[in-house]
C-alpha cells in the first residue's frame, strides 16, 4: 500500500517529520536536567515521569509519520481535466449549492495557510473526494453526504 502525495504535501511531512526529531530533542535534555536536579533519583521525580510520557507520546508520532514517508509516492496531477483526481480543484452542485474542493494528498500538513474563499482543500481519503474521483464535467450522480443522500453535478474540473 502506498500513499500518494503531492510533492509541497511531502515536502511538508518531512518538514513535520524534522521538527518532531528536534522536540524529541528538547524532551530529552529536559529529562537529562530533571535527572540533576529536584530528586536523587529517577523515581517519585514528576518532571523525568512527565518527560518520559512525552517522549513516548511524540516518538509515537514519529514513527507514525515516518511510516507514511516510507510508503509514500509523489503524485504529478495529470494535464486532462477529463476527471477529478488527485491535484484538481472540481466544482460541483451539491444539491444545487455550489462547492469547490482540491483534491489533495493523503495527509495535509500545511500550516497557517489560508484556504481560498470557498475553496476547501480534502484529502484523497476524505469520504467526498471518494464521491468526486474518476467523475467528468457534467456527471449527474447520487452520493452519501453526512449519511444524507444528496444529488451530485460536476460543473467544472481545473
Amino acid at each position: 500500500m502506498f500513499y500518494y502525495f503531492l510533492k509541497l504535501d511531502l515536502i511538508n511531512l518531512e518538514k513535520k517529520i524534522l521538527e518532531i526529531l528536534e522536540e524529541i530533542k528538547k524532551i530529552g535534555e529536559k529529562i537529562g536536567e530533571s535527572c540533576e536536579s529536584g530528586a536523587d533519583t529517577w523515581h517519585d521525580n514528576f518532571d523525568y515521569e512527565e518527560g518520559m510520557r512525552q517522549m513516548h507520546m511524540v516518538s509515537s508520532h514519529l514513527k507514525q509519520l515516518t511510516n507514511i514517508r516510507n510508503k509514500s509516492k509523489i503524485i504529478t496531477p495529470t494535464k486532462s481535466n477529463d476527471k477529478v483526481s488527485i491535484g484538481k480543484t472540481v466544482v460541483c452542485l451539491i444539491n444545487d449549492e455550489e462547492f469547490s474542493y482540491t483534491i489533495s494528498s493523503y495527509m495535509l500538513l500545511e500550516e497557517n495557510e489560508p484556504a481560498e474563499k470557498n475553496n476547501k482543500k480534502i484529502s484523497y481519503i476524505s469520504p467526498m473526494a471518494k464521491l468526486l474521483i474518476n467523475h467528468s464535467i457534467d456527471d449527474t450522480y447520487e452520493g452519501v453526504i453526512n449519511g444524507k443522500i444528496k444529488k451530485l453535478k460536476i460543473i467544472s474540473i481545473s
